[in-house]
């Protein structure tokens, strides 16, 4: 998989996870139980679609995972991984 560095592809689909566990597709929220018909319904109508799983940073790597074999289960198959950064003050260790 190469590196994600220019942003979606134009009329990509994309699917957001927050660092609090909110779902987005394309731009609406939803629930990880509702993707897997979003994700079929969209590979109907978009055939060769191509979606973007874009996760902050902090998420746990088994949701996107969890994403991506629910989203090739549902037909769609060109699929790419994107991260939100921590800022900087994000970044910086937490005083004990």
């Amino acid at each position: 998989m190469a590196a994600f560095t220019g942003g979606a592809p134009y009329g990509a689909l994309v699917v957001t996870v927050s660092q609090e566990g909110m779902v987005f597709f394309n731009d609406e929220r939803t629930t990880l139980e509702g993707l897997p018909s979003a994700f079929a319904q969209a590979a109907h109508e978009q055939p060769g679609a191509t979606l973007v799983i874009e996760a902050d940073s902090r998420v746990t790597h088994g949701t996107p995972v969890a994403l991506y074999n629910m989203a090739r289960a549902a037909g769609l198959q060109q699929i790419s991984l994107a991260t939100r950064l921590a800022t900087p003050a994000e970044a910086r260790p937490r005083e004990r």
